[in-house]
């Protein structure tokens, strides 16, 4: 269950950051808000379910927060639908949902693009 009353944020400022899923929920992105705020482009990656085992039905929220133009992309084998070509860029101040549906399927709503 999603809590609706406080945002787990993960605040990433690099430019690159792949998500992460530990059994531990305060270890993984998992039902989390990633927060990606840095001035230069930077690119947030799905990884093949092989390297980071999400449960079926993992809700997690992207928001780009910086200046620089956030992708959103997945890895080589993994299926991001809604999105041609596997990668989006967001606005900043908007983001995208991303829900895991199979192995390596994640639908990513709604998506701003630049």
């Amino acid at each position: 269950i999603v809590s609706v009353n406080k945002d787990r944020a993960n605040n990433q400022t690099g430019t690159s950051y792949t998500l992460a899923y530990d059994e531990d929920k305060d270890l993984s992105d998992e039902d989390k808000t990633v927060w990606m705020n840095n001035a230069a482009a930077n690119v947030l990656t799905i990884p093949l379910n092989a390297t980071e085992a999400f449960p079926i039905d993992t809700l997690i929220l992207i928001m780009m927060e910086g200046l620089g133009v956030t992708s959103v992309t997945a890895a080589a084998g993994v299926t991001l639908n809604t999105i041609d070509g596997g990668t989006g860029d967001l606005t900043q101040f908007n983001g995208v949902t991303l829900v895991k549906r199979g192995v390596d399927a994640w639908v990513a709503t709604p998506l701003a693009v630049a």
